[in-house]
């Protein structure tokens, strides 16, 4: 009997070779694939998202300031309002005492090419102040503006009526407040009368003066400037026919403020304390001499002029302007208000034909 063998495929269906091929080729790509990567760096695990931005178009936060500024802290003054004293500068009259402490001193011309010191307080009070000389008719067309006491020992006779025309609140030693001054038996008169504080707020109390705060300075920092770190002002040269001396006022930028100099020697205090500013104005005026009685000085306050601001060790030329004795100086620079350094501040009234260095 012959038996027929069938074929072993046939046992399997053709499409069950097919799925077995499609594998087999999957198997094969799948393990060539593994085989390649296997060479190729990994990432990093947690790569620092500040060193690779998501979007380098997002603006970067900026950091709080490591030294951040602290805001500067208004002074408190010691004095319900500012205080005034006319101040002699003869030579019999150094050293002045309390100067350092003013806010504020103008300096102009007496007779014979002689100073006086137009002291103003208001932050410190001050215990010693002097000597105290009498006033010009100038002299009331500068501290008219302030409206506050004004100590003095007399004064010319258009001097005394000015401040009365102008109705300064003054505290004359001679003839209204002898109460508030005293004579220092160590120096010789009249170079040794002196005032304090406390004793020009008690006369005004008594006598009902007004008392009117400092006007508040316009601070800042002022642009551009030329180099200012000395001053050199020339008030009078030696005349003896003319009983004429030599003074001469010097500023020098040093440590951070201006130190005063007269006739080439520190001014200095009775506490040994050297004069300094932050602020230095040298307001140029017209100026006329008058030879009469005495060796009389005239001056042009109400009016305009040229005027030289110095601070930080810098010059900047501007203009001054006083529509009126009760008026106070607009000073500007480049048409704008000149813009104070924090601190005290000397005006130096000077003729305009004086001789006047930087």
């Amino acid at each position: 009997m012959n038996v027929r063998q069938r074929s072993p495929w046939r046992r399997f269906d053709p499409r069950l070779l097919a799925a077995v091929a499609l594998a087999a080729i999957l198997l094969t790509y799948g393990l060539y694939s593994v085989l390649n990567k296997a060479d190729e760096p990994l990432p990093p695990e947690d790569p620092p998202i500040s060193e690779v931005p998501e979007d380098p178009e997002d603006p970067v936060e900026p950091s709080e300031p490591t030294d951040p500024i602290e805001p500067v802290e208004p002074v408190i003054p010691d004095l319900p309002g500012a205080l005034i004293v006319s101040i002699d500068n003869k030579v019999e009259a150094r050293p002045h005492t309390g100067l350092e402490h003013a806010d504020l001193v103008m300096e102009v011309l007496a007779e014979w090419r002689i100073t006086r010191l137009i002291a103003f307080y208001y932050t410190h009070a001050v215990a010693k102040i002097g000597p105290v000389r009498s006033t010009r008719y100038y002299g009331a067309q500068l501290v008219a503006p302030y409206n506050s006491p004004f100590a003095h020992a007399g004064g010319s006779t258009d001097g005394l009526q000015m401040i009365r025309d102008l109705a300064v609140p003054d505290l004359d030693e001679i003839n209204n407040s002898s109460a508030a001054f005293w004579r220092d038996t160590t120096r010789y008169a009249p170079h040794n009368l002196y005032t304090s504080t406390d004793l020009m707020l008690a006369q005004a109390e008594r006598r009902r003066l007004n008392l009117t705060p400092m006007p508040e300075l316009t601070l800042g920092e002022q642009p551009g400037g030329m180099a200012g770190e000395r001053i050199g002002i020339v008030y009078s040269q030696r005349d003896p026919a003319r009983y004429l001396i030599d003074y001469r006022v010097d500023w020098w930028w040093e440590e951070g403020v201006y130190h005063r100099y007269m006739n080439s020697l520190p001014h200095v205090t009775t506490d040994d304390v050297q004069i300094t500013a932050h602020n230095v104005i040298v307001v140029l005026v017209n100026h006329r001499d008058l030879v009469a009685a005495t060796w009389r000085t005239e001056m042009d306050l109400i009016g305009s002029g040229e005027a030289v601001f110095f601070r930080d060790g810098k010059a900047h030329i501007g203009t001054w302007t006083k529509v009126s004795a009760k008026a106070h100086f607009v000073f500007t620079v480049n048409n704008e208000p000149y813009m104070y350094a924090p601190g005290n501040t000397w005006i130096q009234i000077v003729p305009n034909t004086a001789p006047f260095e930087f």
